[in-house]
């Protein structure tokens, strides 16, 4: 019988887990997702920020505020509660935001709760919950796994060759011919985006075609724009009819597209002549130009364009400007001036991503259909064919070792060991023994008594002594900037150290959200697991889902791990690199003013100071120069051509002339990335990981990830290879950099060094003292330099 109950409410529960999955109600309330919007598109990734998309429909008659909570899960075993505050009355749609723990699977159900707001006199909480309203239990309809990327697709007649990036190896999750995998979110329109910016930061990119920006509303826009500046590349494929890119009132992403004139090419314009730029192998001899949908478009740069706001990535043979760029913030606008969604390039499967959507992204290696892929007979599926299991190499995987706070609980170990075995030793047989000698054995318990006594005493104080007393953290931060810009960005993972019990709150940025909505949240490390919890005393607490730049959580004396992510107007306390005359006249500009350059050679020129807190040490910089010729077969071999020169360590207000670095010290870009891809050890137990090098290669590789070196193919010979792997450092790839002329620095702060993000604790928001590893990373574009054409068909 009891097996028969126990059965009975497992069904119970799960019929009732099934109907909150469609929408649950108590009274008047009725909560539930639309349209499956868990992510974007339905899409989420483990250790990403994502939007739900909720309606809510209230029947009350009188004017009320509802409460809406979204419960996660973090480390400790503690609930964060994402709130936000929604109007009552009628029916209404709110995105609401959390952080999804690293673990996140397809079959997790995660509780939405609504109740009455109810107004309250504290500053850092205008409400508390009152009456509970509605429950309803969502989950993802897709959870791609946490080393997949994401693009994002709004365009109705397909991807744009895109998915090309999407398909999978028979082995694993990574691209059979090339490294990481991207997953492709297709068909979305504008409605289907969302509000905030954390809703978009799990995507590299959004390529727009055909979708309306009008339908964006108000919100939207500001999202978008805030997730360009924090680094997002958002690539606009101008449609056939482009005219609502081109109106400032009815476009409101008008202000970041690249101040170009939109001219339509003469009628006569022989569009084949474009076909190497989508496929260099010539497969397709025709885009059937007759089709009057193929619409060629000149994006001519506006002469009043300022710096970074006209930038000529492609060109056709003739020099017309096909692709333009415009850089906005930590991110970028890409305007490319060819309709591909003609039928031309949907019947022969165009652009094929390693010919043409490499040279936007920032990408390497090959990529190719599934009917190719699946086809032995050709050379790309004998190539699939040979791929072999590769073996995992985690390039992001540092952080948790790097913020362990272990050395004093060491100290406090050893102190009590040692403090043990010596009272032992005076307590037991030693003292005794000590005792006989003196022919004093009578005093032995006495001498255990004062003993005890005396290691009591030094146990309490040497316990008061290492007890931490104020708070701290150690952390990993990036920050990074771009020359010219008004804005850097930071993100910091840290184990903040909470000396008391109770409540503790840090806060990142201003007050006001304003231009910029930060973020702070709890930080799950990869292979954390957490389904009980590590305390006895586990809580909820609460996350504004929509401005989560503060976060109140419970304090146990020990240390809280954080992930805080960050953008706004340059620091002033970090002077990041910037160009300076030189004392015999050197890194002059055109315009007389101090400015980098490269030579023919692609050697950079120009002196740089900084004045960072600390020395720059495993200093890199990189000179791209352009982009190899349209039409070249470029295979698993770097896009551009750039060089790259190394300094061991640079001292803050240092002026390091570039000219002066030996010719012999630019090795070709290629070279230095190569290196930080080992070769495959062997076939590895189960479960067993193995690092690679330095935690500066490492963090080297995480920053030009897209980069990195693709499996080498011998003609009759399988493929063994390692597959580079990251989690949680998508956002925070800088290979797009290298599709276009420009300067890039990466060097490392010292272990000691302070925290770039701006942080307080507690009420006052008083600065907490930090110290760790900062990866510091500058970019300094120059002019565009688009590549040549390939003349003759049999080269590259």
């Amino acid at each position: 019988m009891g097996a028969i109950l126990s059965g009975l409410a497992a069904c119970a529960i799960l019929v009732g887990a099934a109907r909150a999955q469609d929408g649950g109600q108590v009274g008047e309330v009725i909560v539930e997702i639309v349209d499956n919007e868990f992510g974007v598109g339905g899409v989420a990734r483990g250790a990403s920020w994502a939007g739900i998309r909720l309606r809510i429909s209230d029947a009350s008659s009188t004017a009320r505020e509802l409460l809406v909570r979204l419960s996660g899960r973090d480390p400790d075993g503690d609930t964060p509660w994402f709130e936000q505050v929604v109007a009552g009355g009628g029916e209404r749609e709110a995105w609401t935001y959390l952080k999804i723990p690293t673990d996140l699977s397809q079959q997790e159900m995660l509780q939405v709760t609504v109740f009455e707001a109810i107004a309250t006199e504290d500053g850092e909480r205008a409400y508390r919950p009152g009456r509970f309203l509605a429950r309803v239990l969502v989950s993802p309809r897709v959870v791609v796994p946490i080393s997949d990327g994401l693009i994002g697709v709004l365009n109705s007649r397909g991807s744009f060759g895109l998915t090309q990036y999407s398909l999978p190896s028979n082995q694993g999750s990574y691209s059979p011919l090339a490294n990481e995998r991207t997953e492709v979110v297709s068909q979305l329109s504008a409605e289907q985006l969302p509000d905030r910016w954390m809703g978009l930061s799990a995507f590299e990119a959004l390529v727009w075609g055909d979708a309306d920006p009008s339908a964006l509303g108000t919100e939207r826009p500001r999202a978008i724009i805030e997730w360009i500046e924090r680094g997002g590349h958002l690539i606009v494929v101008l449609p056939e009819f482009s005219q609502i890119w081109t109106d400032a009132r009815a476009n409101p992403l008008y202000s970041v597209l690249p101040r170009v004139s939109v001219l339509p090419v003469s009628s006569g314009y022989d569009a084949d002549r474009l076909i190497p730029l989508f496929d260099y192998e010539r497969r397709t001899r025709t885009l059937e130009i007759r089709d009057p949908s193929v619409v060629v478009r000149e994006l001519a740069p506006d002469p009043r364009a300022g710096e970074g706001e006209a930038i000529t990535l492609l060109e056709d043979p003739d020099g017309r400007v096909l692709v333009a760029r415009r850089i906005v913030g930590q991110g970028m606008v890409t305007l490319i001036g060819i309709n591909l969604n003609a039928r031309g390039f949907l019947k022969y499967g165009l652009p094929r991503a390693e010919a043409f959507w490499n040279r936007i992204l920032g990408r390497r290696g090959r990529f190719a259909s599934v009917s190719e892929l699946n086809d032995p007979t050709t050379s790309i599926g004998r190539l699939r064919a040979m791929s072999r299991l590769r073996e995992e190499r985690w390039y992001d995987d540092d952080v948790g070792a790097l913020i362990a706070t272990s050395g004093r609980a060491a100290a406090a170990l050893t102190l009590a060991f040692v403090t043990f075995a010596v009272y032992w030793a005076l307590a037991g047989p030693l003292g005794y023994a000590i005792l006989k000698r003196l022919g004093q054995e009578r005093h032995a318990w006495v001498a255990f008594v004062g003993t005890a006594g005396v290691f009591t005493a030094i146990a309490w104080s040497g316990a008061y002594v290492l007890r931490p007393k104020k708070i701290s953290a150690r952390h990993v931060s990036i920050i990074d900037h771009v020359y010219g810009q008004d804005v850097d960005r930071a993100i910091t993972w840290m184990s903040l150290l909470v000396p008391y019990y109770g409540e503790a709150t840090v806060r990142v940025g201003e007050d006001d959200p304003g231009r910029f909505h930060n973020v702070v949240s709890p930080w799950m490390a990869r292979k954390a697991t957490v389904r009980g919890g590590r305390f006895p005393d586990v809580r909820g607490y609460r996350i504004d889902a929509r401005d989560p730049d503060r976060i109140t959580f419970p304090a146990r004396s020990t240390v809280k791990q954080l992930e805080v992510i960050w953008a706004g107007e340059p620091l002033r306390d970090w002077r990041m690199p910037r160009p300076m005359l030189g004392d015999q006249g050197q890194g002059v500009g055109a315009s007389g003013e101090p400015a980098l350059t490269l030579d023919e050679r692609g050697f950079v020129r120009g002196v740089l100071r900084h004045d960072l807190p600390g020395d720059l040490t495993d200093v890199v910089v990189i000179g791209v120069r352009r982009q190899a010729s349209v039409g070249a077969r470029l295979g698993g071999n770097l896009i551009v051509s750039a060089r790259a020169a190394k300094r061991l360590r640079w001292a803050p207000g240092e002026e390091w002339d570039l000219s002066a670095i030996e010719a012999s010290a630019w090795e070709p870009l290629s070279q230095t990335l190569d290196a930080l891809v080992p070769e495959p050890r062997g076939v590895l137990a189960t479960g067993e990981e193995m690092l690679f090098g330095t935690v500066e290669q490492r963090m080297l590789a995480m920053s030009l990830f897209h980069m990195l070196e693709t499996p080498r193919f011998g003609e009759n010979s399988a493929a063994s290879a390692t597959i580079p792997r990251r989690w949680q450092t998508h956002a925070w790839d800088l290979s797009r950099w290298l599709t276009q002329p420009c300067v890039i620095v990466i060097g490392h702060l010292a272990d000691d060094a302070p925290a770039p993000t701006p942080m307080g604790f507690g009420a006052s928001a008083r600065a907490i003292p930090t110290s760790g590893r900062t990866l510091v990373r500058w970019v300094y574009p120059l002019a565009g330099d688009p590549p040549g054409w390939v003349e003759d068909e049999g080269d590259g």
